[in-house]
């Protein structure tokens, strides 16, 4: 089975056999699909203006960011790892304060130390391996 080319799944075995990157896989795409792309009213708005989940998740990984980290969107935003460390600190006050402090050029040791801060204080399993874009300037998640 694909889902719009996300990822395969060869049948059911995968997740039998305990594929942890594709059932994270499938659980983020049937997300993806059925809850972050449908539109809701925010509560706290008086406005009653639609957002979709997807925004509403932004909205709050924003308002757990110091103003010196940028958070405008997923990607770009995201990938020098000050935003992984920011948000480990805002969720456990005190396990990252030199978040803000992080060279944003340092990409891979910054997301790698985040990233183990949240699995040996927060009990949050690394899921993902990050590896250097070998010489394209670029790093990656796999």
């Amino acid at each position: 089975m694909v889902l719009k080319g996300y990822f395969p799944l060869s049948d059911a075995s995968d997740i039998f056999k305990g594929n942890i990157k594709l059932i994270l896989g499938l659980i983020w795409t049937l997300i993806l699909k059925y809850q972050i792309s449908m539109p809701y009213l925010d509560d706290d708005d008086d406005e009653g203006q639609k957002m979709t989940p997807k925004q509403a998740l932004l909205a709050w990984v924003r308002s757990k960011m110091p103003e010196s980290v940028p958070m405008d969107n997923f990607n770009r935003d995201w990938n020098d790892g000050r935003a992984v460390a920011c948000l480990v600190d805002a969720v456990a006050p005190g396990l990252f304060p030199e978040c803000e402090d992080l060279d944003p050029a340092d990409r891979l040791e910054n997301a790698r130390q985040a990233m183990q801060a949240a699995e040996d204080w927060l009990g949050v399993p690394q899921v993902c391996i990050l590896q250097s874009g070998e010489g394209n300037g670029k790093d990656c998640i796999v």
